[in-house]
């Protein structure tokens, strides 16, 4: 059973773990400040991530004395320090350490051209000169022929490929200068492993396994996407010796093959992407682990592009499950403000639990932008929760916010946001989910085969073929026609079949987790080992699914025969829900059903059960983010109900009837919500109470009308425009973008140069203000002729490198002018401006504004509208109303969530606060007859502030850096998002 206290206060180990960005210069002392601010937060520690920006040397000196303070700080405070392997990402390279000591360390491929090769010579070795005639896109007669024959070949009108081994070249600044390494050699992985786990073993090696439980490896590739020019395929020095050994035949004389359907094309792509996988696991993934093994540390991180067919061939060199045995918390990555599909968590949580790892992390909230509220980040997390994840780790919490830095890839979850004060209740909500869900084992019995192998013969060295889109579309159907039907599954991989798949007792084992049903999805090829498995499966009683099309080859040869036989013993149904979910129903009952009004199936609610002794526990999310869904929950079996309050930490006991061997209560899933009930067998359930006498109907004071405004923090105009000058002209520059001005001024970066900020005031601000910027100290800055000198560093706004310069009682009437100089570009940036202070900002059209006179009331519907366009911080709306009767029941009820957080105040004291769906705050006990005071203060986030700004599509479900400064995309109109009160009223009896 589940512990109460454990529940109500999770432990550290349960708790978010960020990637902390370690992006600037590095003080101890802030370093310090800042772990105070994630544990305050309700954090559990924090991944010391290098990231863009980094100024600190790498691995250096003050980097290592900064890793060791930071987790003599997280051992005081119970806190977890993990380790994050490489300066940026990919992992694999050392910082540049190691591609550097050896060009057999350096990323290889085996490339296709044409005609001629372009790459530089150093850097080619050619494996083979082919003539061939190309006709309506294909390639015919195609025949290997000596190098210097090309050019007769080419006067008869054939067309010359040429396949080369490529080296990667010293020259790629995102590797710092060098390149990416050869993942497939198990050489350059003991460099790796060298120049970086072992550095950090001689530093806070004695707190592995303690204060420091882990490292994390990042995008991992065989094939890196960025460098590569397509068509390519992975490759190593030796790798055709490695393929006969593994194959028994040389590949050599087949390498067309592998780009074009000639000779046996078929067999060669199975057989070169089945020895690519492994070799890629033996060569990096499983070094690392069983160092982090014998270490005591436990290797998490995730692949690139996990949640594809394409991306895993193209990436992983033929799938990523193999991969993840050999990590004792294997993870994945969740960008943007989606939900991806299923596969992308299925796959990892089946291995965690096929392989027995009591952990899988998800990277996650990167790309989603600074609007994500607490219910967006919630949504995604139960996501995550119901699929199998229960380690989260928020992208992205950053050290600094100093110039690009602050685009990168946000949101920036951290101290520097609004909402920050206000973490803990979310932060709270997951430790108490991610607890539960480590709780006993999943209940699943239902394997899906992965048939990622069937994509493999249709790889061609290319990114994708229609042909691989559509084995993967009809892969995720099933998923999809299982999930709907809160059928829950796991995924079987071929190569773990081959290692850790037995059938016992009429079951099919993979490592600790039984099926009794198996579905083949569509599939064009099974291995020889999965067949010989799924035979005896089937002879044992098993029970086998198979959706057409069905298999017709057998490791890359055409043996349908062999495939039928097998299915013979089986089910066969098209790729339709009523026929799979019949032919499931047929075999093993069904452990929960959810139905609304109706008995109408609800598609978008999925569950995740466990057991231990004599418990099972059931988490229920409505992966809707429009909907809220009232259903009926039929759970098979006797027992007692007990729901779980993630919210506040509580439990109480839920009533529900027998009916037909189940046991049933309704329940309503909010927008985005959960649900978490455990079940004790050998008890009864509570029954439901007699229902009470129709109470009286409800009323609804609407509270529309002006409101009583308080700023809380200091009103915002951000100043993203400016115009420049060279010294060595009087003249300025037009009106620009200030990341364009940064890329003209770059041009010319020893010149000294001037910019001029301007901005409109309808009248003289009465009260204080400041100018914000970065880095103040690198210019001569001055306000309408006025010189100003920045104030001392403990006088920022937001982040600690905004810093703050008085221009209280220099800003006039009509126009105001900034102008700053600096003697050339070196380490200056051009970034926006913010001016700060007491004042309204009058807005036209989302295009024009103007510091104004503040307002003492307010609509308070759009604060962006009514003075406030780019404000971050919280505001209170205060106004009274009044009741001839003190109400038995009344909630605050809000209309759209035009906020982040929301906290209600009824006659000075605090009733609750509205955080996510459903937006409601009980206020009845706080009310009174006659006349009653209500204070909401709303706070919201960095967006309106930061941006992006100029989209003329507005935000989308990814943002990063390239969304701040995408000319195609781009409009001078402001694309704000609205903050304040919408539809707000009093419900009550």
């Amino acid at each position: 059973m589940l512990n109460l206290t454990a529940f109500k206060s999770p432990a550290k180990k349960f708790r978010e773990v960020p990637f902390w960005s370690w992006n600037d210069w590095l003080e101890i002392p802030e370093l310090v400040r800042q772990i105070g601010e994630m544990d305050d937060a309700g954090w559990g520690g924090f991944f010391m991530h290098a990231r863009g920006g980094r100024e600190t040397p790498y691995l250096g000196t003050e980097w290592m004395a900064c890793v060791k303070a930071c987790v003599v700080e997280a051992k005081k405070r119970g806190m977890h320090a993990w380790l994050y392997d490489e300066d940026k990402w990919p992992s694999g390279f050392g910082g540049g350490a190691v591609p550097k000591l050896s060009p057999a360390y350096r990323e290889k491929a085996l490339r296709l051209r044409e005609h001629g090769i372009p790459d530089r010579p150093e850097c080619v070795k050619v494996l083979g000169v082919y003539s061939a005639v190309k006709r309506g896109g294909r390639v015919l007669d195609l025949k290997a022929i000596p190098k210097d024959k090309t050019d007769a070949e080419r006067r008869k009108g054939q067309t010359i490929f040429y396949i080369y081994q490529w080296t990667a070249p010293l020259e790629v600044p995102r590797f710092n200068g060098t390149s990416y390494v050869d993942t497939l050699n198990p050489q350059m992985t003991q460099a790796f492993i060298a120049s970086t786990h072992a550095k950090y073993k001689r530093v806070v090696g004695d707190q592995f396994g303690k204060t420091v439980p882990g490292i994390f490896t990042d995008e991992p590739s065989c094939m890196d996407g960025p460098e590569q020019r397509l068509p390519a395929v992975p490759w190593t020095t030796g790798f055709p010796t490695y393929f006969k050994k593994l194959n028994g035949y040389t590949l050599t004389p087949h390498l067309p093959s592998l780009f074009f359907q000639v000779g046996d094309w078929r067999k060669i792509r199975y057989d070169f992407r089945r020895t690519i996988q492994r070799r890629f696991v033996e060569s990096y993934s499983k070094p690392i682990g069983e160092w982090c093994e014998r270490n005591n540390l436990k290797s998490t991180g995730h692949y690139l592009i996990e949640e594809d067919f394409k991306g895993q061939i193209t990436f992983s060199g033929g799938g990523v499950m193999p991969h993840y045995e050999y990590m004792q918390y294997p993870g994945i990555d969740h960008l943007g403000w989606k939900q991806i599909h299923p596969t992308l968590a299925k796959q990892v949580a089946s291995v965690a639990s096929q392989l027995g790892k009591e952990r899988v992390l998800s990277e996650l909230y990167g790309c989603s932008g600074h609007r994500s509220s607490f219910e967006d980040r919630k949504w995604l997390a139960d996501w995550h929760f119901v699929h199998g994840v229960n380690l989260l780790n928020p992208h992205l919490s950053l050290y600094s916010m100093r110039g690009e830095r602050k685009r990168d890839y946000p949101p920036n979850i951290y101290y520097q946001q609004p909402y920050w004060k206000h973490n803990r209740v979310l932060s709270d909500y997951i430790g108490r989910i991610a607890y539960a869900l480590t709780q006993g084992r999943r209940v699943v019995d239902v394997l899906v085969l992965n048939t990622i192998e069937s994509a493999w013969m249709d790889s061609n060295g290319y990114y994708t073929t229609d042909r691989i889109d559509e084995l993967d579309g009809q892969f995720k159907r099933v998923q999809d026609i299982l999930l709907s039907d809160q059928r829950d599954y796991e995924i079987g991989d071929e190569e773990l079949l081959l290692r850790h798949g037995v059938v016992r007792d009429g079951a099919l084992t993979v490592g600790d987790s039984s099926y009794a049903v198996v579905v083949l999805p569509p599939l064009t090829v099974l291995r020889e080992t999965t067949v010989r498995l799924l035979e005896e499966f089937v002879a044992n009683g098993g029970s086998l699914i198979a959706v057409r099309p069905t298999a017709t080859y057998v490791e890359g040869v055409k043996d349908a025969r062999r495939v039928n036989a097998l299915l013979k013993s089986s089910t066969v149904v098209d790729l339709s829900p009523a026929p799979l979910r019949n032919a499931i129903d047929a075999e093993i009952p069904r452990s929960v059903s959810v139905r609304a009004r109706g008995n109408r199936r609800v598609d978008d609610i999925h569950v995740h059960q466990r057991n231990w002794s004599e418990t099972d526990l059931y988490f229920f999310t409505n992966c809707s983010r429009t909907r809220a869904q009232d259903v009926a929950i039929h759970l098979r079996g006797p027992g007692k109900l007990t729901l779980w309050d993630t919210r506040t930490g509580a439990r109480r006991a839920l009533p529900a009837v027998e009916r037909n061997g189940y046991i049933v209560f309704n329940a309503r899933l909010e927008t985005a919500g959960s649900l978490l009930v455990s079940r004790e067998l050998g008890k009864s359930p509570a029954k439901p109470s007699v229902a009470a006498k129709k109470g009286k109907a409800q009323r609804r004071l609407r509270l529309s009308g002006d409101w009583k405004l308080r700023r809380l923090d200091p009103n915002a105009l951000t100043l993203d425009t400016c115009r420049y000058q060279f010294l060595s002209t009087t003249r300025w520059s037009e009106e620009l973008p200030a990341w364009k001005v940064q890329e003209k001024l770059k041009k010319n970066a020893y010149g000294t140069f001037g910019l001029r900020y301007s901005f409109e005031a309808k009248s003289a601000p009465r009260g204080k203000c400041h100018l914000v910027m970065e880095c103040p100290e690198l210019f001569v800055v001055s306000i309408n002729g006025q010189w100003i000198t920045p104030l001392s560093k403990e006088n920022y706004y937001r982040d600690t490198y905004f810093r703050m310069l008085d221009i209280t009682g220099k800003i006039r009437s009509g126009t105001n002018v900034i102008e700053m100089h600096a003697p050339g570009m070196h380490g200056h940036r051009v970034e926006s401006c913010y001016i700060i202070g007491e004042f309204a900002v009058t807005n036209r059209a989302n295009r024009h504004f103007a510091l104004t006179t503040e307002k003492k009331t307010s609509t308070g519907v759009d604060l962006v509208k009514d003075g406030y366009p780019f404000y971050a911080g919280s505001f209170d709306f205060t106004r009274t109303f009044s009741l001839t009767t003190k109400p038995q029941s009344a909630q605050i009820r809000f209309g759209r969530m035009n906020f982040i957080h929301a906290e209600v105040f009824v006659n000075g004291r605090k009733a609750g606060a509205a955080y996510w769906s459903p937006l409601t705050v009980d206020v009845a006990r706080h009310l009174k007859r006659g006349r009653n005071e209500i204070r909401i203060r709303l706070t919201n986030s960095l967006r309106n502030l930061l941006g992006p700004h100029h989209q003329k599509t507005g935000d989308q479900n990814w943002t990063g850096p390239a969304e701040f400064v995408n000319e195609k995309n781009w409009t001078d109109r402001y694309d704000l998002h609205p903050f304040g009160l919408s539809g707000v009223e009093l419900v009550y009896s």
